[in-house]
This record gives C-alpha cells, structure tokens and sequence, in this order.
C-alpha cells in the first residue's frame, strides 16, 4: 500500500553509496563526519525528489538495515550510515521550507534493555505537539511501515464514525501490544498513509524476540500547515474544473474535468481526516467551498448527462449487445439511444460482433470477436478503438453461443466500461 517514490530512491541510493560502509562506523571524528555526510546526502535527495513531484520520500525508499554484532561486523542485510536526530529545538521553523521534510532520521539504534518508548512513545514526544507511534516486523523496512502505519490509525480514530473495527490484542515477549483488524479499517487506514507526508523515524530498537522496533512520528503544526495548503490548493483546482466544464457541457472535455474535480475532492477527504487529528480547531473552522465530496459526484453525474452518445451494433440480430454497451454508458450518466434514430449525437460508439464456431472432437466451441470504435461524429475521428475475443464451449451449438453471448454482455459492463472511462480521464 505504500508508495514507491522509484526516483526518489535511486537518487538517495546513488548518494548514500558514497557514505555506506559495510561495517559498523566506529565512535570517532571520522564516524561523526560521516553522519553528517549521510544526513546531507538525504536532504539533498528529498529536496530534489520535492522539487519534481511536490512529495517527500517515501518510507520504501529506505533500505534494510540490521545492527552489527558484537565484533562491530554487519549481518547479512547491508548496513547504512543512520543519522543522529538533532534536538526537537534545533531543528527549522516550518517558515524555512514548503513541505515537511520526510527524511527517515534515526537518533539511535539499540540492542538490549527495552527503551520505555517501545510501550509509551507518547513520553518521547508530548501529545500536544506530536503524533507518535511504534510498529514492529522482522526488519527495519516492516518495522518503518508497521510505525507509519499505526500514526495512520490514530488519525483514522479520530474518524471512528466512518469504520467497525474487531481488535484481538497479541502482546509480544516484550509486552508490546499490536492489533489485528478488520479488512475494512486496514484499507481505511492505508489509505490515510497514502497520503502521509512529513512522518519520521526516530529510533529503532532490537528486541530479544528477535523483532525491529520503530519509533515514528509527525510533528503537528508543520502537518496542520501543509495540509491546510494542500486543501486550499485543490478547492482552488475544484472550481476551476467545475467552472471550465460548465462552459464545455455536452464535451468529452468537460467529463474529463469533472473527473479530475472529484479526485481532488477524493483527496481533500484524507487531508481533511489527518487535519482533524492534527489540529481540530483548523479542521472546525474549515469551510470547504465545494460543500463535500458527494456535491462534487453530482456535478459530475450532471456534466455526463450532457453529453449524448449514440451507439450502433452490428453482426447480430440479438438487442442484447447494444443494449449492453447503452446500459454501460448510462451508468455513469450519459444520454444514449441507438444510432438508427433521428437526431444523431455528436459521439457514437460503432461496434460489431461475429461469432466463430471452433471445431472440436467432443464439445461445441463458439469464439466471439468484438470490435468498438468510439468517434466524434463531425470530424469522423476515431477516439477510443476496442477489441476483444473469447472463446466459450458447451455440449451443444446454440448454447456454446448464448454462454458466448452472456460472457460478452458481462466483460462490455466491466472490461470496456473501464477502458471507457480510463480514456475519458487521462486523454484530455
């Protein structure tokens, strides 16, 4: 469920080469600069990862690491050189930058007595001004992503309303405390870590039952700053769709930009979740000016029922075809009748259906080939070509085609239904 930021990551990997080793640094000057090499080299990858897409990097752009031994040699996984965290007052106002950074900084990492953060990482950052959280797994990465994961179900607790969650409690050898849930809250939750910028890793910790414990957290008031932006900036985006489709009604341009409207408005729902968390009196005072998301689906519902489509079948005398591809089409709104009849529509959708009987020993065999153009009528241009064939088989003939026929009616409404839309929304 987590981002692969692949740019970021090949860009950090090309960086921190050059300040990896393959043993444990000692504790010395040399050990030091190279900390210091290390923590450059990862803001000068996120900085230019930010400067191209506007996102930090993400958690799996860190790669594995385990601790050395007792002979300060690494184990089988290779060892990086983790940067020491400097104090929360030191570090740069959110006024410095435009985005939290989201470098995964580490202050230690630890074999031994269990750190009291491991049940209560709430006393290594106040609640007042972070959000924190631990994870565990078998190695840094799932211990990185089980933290990151568990801030994601904190803000999402804060929209209870929205989720049933069942928890059944596994307490480790450690007496750390994880839970299972349901798949409805997981995908909740995940969603929300999608959408996580700014999330840190503060320290790791070896168990003796052999789990890697994370220390993740997110400072609040640089979350309520860049979230409260990126709202503002898709409501900004929202209106602009919604106003340009408006002078577009009855084109496949202004569907295409309802479309991207609703996503911004998809997204604003997350942000708007980890506000909530982050800082409530924000999250209270916020008016969206859209009004919600579903106000949004409606104005896109509304822009396709602009727009007409007439759809003509040919190579069969069975109505299902066409009546398939019509349903698909009114589903999401669109105005359509067969192209036989008068008043043509400025799009039209010309599809043709032959079916093939399949020579076999024992059973029948029916394979159909189906073929769909969609065109702008006054230019004649073809805008979205289709095809497809399958083959079907049954005892007899004649129902070899109607299980042909059935199997067809079913992949227009699910299989040419989203390449149909997939055009709609990335070809304008």
């Amino acid at each position: 469920m987590f981002k692969l930021r692949l740019t970021a990551m090949l860009a950090a990997s090309v960086l921190l080469l050059s300040v990896s080793c393959k043993s444990a640094p000692e504790k010395q000057d040399d050990g030091a600069k190279n900390a210091q090499s290390a923590q450059k080299a990862r803001d000068a990858a996120d900085r230019a990862f930010m400067d191209e897409t506007g996102e930090g990097i993400g958690d799996e752009d860190i790669p594995l690491s385990m601790p050395s031994n007792s002979k300060g040699e690494t184990q089988d996984e290779p060892e990086f050189v983790y940067v020491n965290e400097q104090d929360e007052d030191d570090a740069p106002s959110i006024s410095s930058f435009d985005e939290p950074s989201v470098v995964f900084a580490m202050a230690d990492t630890a074999q031994g007595e269990q750190p009291e953060w491991v049940t209560s990482p709430q006393k290594a950052f106040a609640q007042s001004q972070y959000l924190s959280a631990v994870g565990m797994g078998k190695n840094t990465v799932d211990a990185e992503n089980s933290a990151i994961a568990s801030i994601g179900k904190i803000i999402k607790q804060n929209v209870s309303s929205k989720v049933v969650t069942t928890e059944k409690d596994a307490v480790s050898s450690s007496g750390f405390s994880s839970s299972s849930s349901t798949l409805d809250e997981i995908i909740e939750t995940y969603s929300v870590v999608d959408a996580l910028v700014g999330v840190k890793i503060h320290e790791f910790w070896w168990g003796d039952d052999g789990y890697v414990y994370a220390l993740a957290y997110l400072n609040k008031s640089e979350a309520a700053l860049y979230y409260s932006k990126k709202i503002s900036d898709n409501e900004n985006l929202i209106q602009d769709r919604l106003s340009f489709a408006g002078n577009r009604k009855g084109t496949f341009e202004a569907f295409a930009a309802v479309q991207k409207a609703v996503r911004a408005a998809e997204e604003n729902n997350q942000y708007m979740d980890i506000l909530n968390a982050v800082q409530p009196s924000a999250y209270r005072a916020k008016k969206l000016s859209y009004g919600s998301e579903a106000r949004v689906k409606e104005a896109a519902y509304e822009t396709a029922m602009t727009i007409s489509i007439d759809v003509s079948v040919s190579g069969t005398d069975d109505s299902r075809i066409a009546n398939a591809v019509m349903l698909m089409l009114s589903s999401y709104g669109f105005k359509t009748k067969p192209a036989d009849e008068i008043n043509t529509a400025p799009y039209v959708i010309e599809a043709d259906v032959e079916f093939m009987d399949v020579p076999s020993e024992r059973n029948k065999y029916v394979r159909y080939v189906f073929n769909a153009a969609l065109k702008e009528v006054s230019s004649g241009k073809i805008l979205l070509p289709y095809s497809e064939n399958k083959r079907e088989g049954h005892t007899s003939a004649s129902e070899a085609q109607q299980k042909a026929l059935r199997t067809l009616e079913k992949s227009i409404v699910e299989n040419y239904s989203q390449a149909f839309v997939n055009y709609l929304k990335t070809s304008q």
